[in-house]
C-alpha cells in the first residue's frame, strides 16, 4: 500500500492505483480501466493496454530485483515515504 500526502495510506490495489495515476498523470482520470484527458486536455498521454503479455514480459522479477538493488539505499524516498534500504 502507498501513503498519500495527507498521511493515510490507501486501503486496496484500485485506491493504490488511482493514487499513483494522480500523482503521476495529474491530468487524467481513469474511466472504465481507460486512462482519459481531464477537461481541457486535447488527448490523454497514455491509454493502458487490456493486453498485459507486453507487461509480463517487460516487469519480471529479475528485472525488478535489479533495479531494486541498483538504488541508493538511502535515496530520498518518494511521495510513499520509503526508503530503498527498506525493500
Amino acid at each position: 500500500m502507498l501513503c498519500r500526502p495527507n498521511g493515510k495510506w490507501t486501503e486496496s490495489s484500485e485506491e493504490m492505483i488511482q493514487h499513483l495515476l494522480e500523482v503521476h498523470f495529474p491530468e487524467c482520470r481513469l474511466e472504465d480501466r481507460q486512462l482519459v484527458p481531464a477537461p481541457g486536455q486535447q488527448k490523454a498521454k497514455w491509454i493502458p493496454s487490456r493486453d498485459w503479455r507486453v507487461a509480463k514480459q517487460t516487469v519480471t522479477e529479475d528485472r525488478i530485483r535489479w533495479a531494486i538493488e541498483t538504488m541508493d539505499p538511502y535515496k530520498s524516498p518518494g511521495e510513499d515515504r520509503i526508503f530503498p534500504s527498506l525493500l
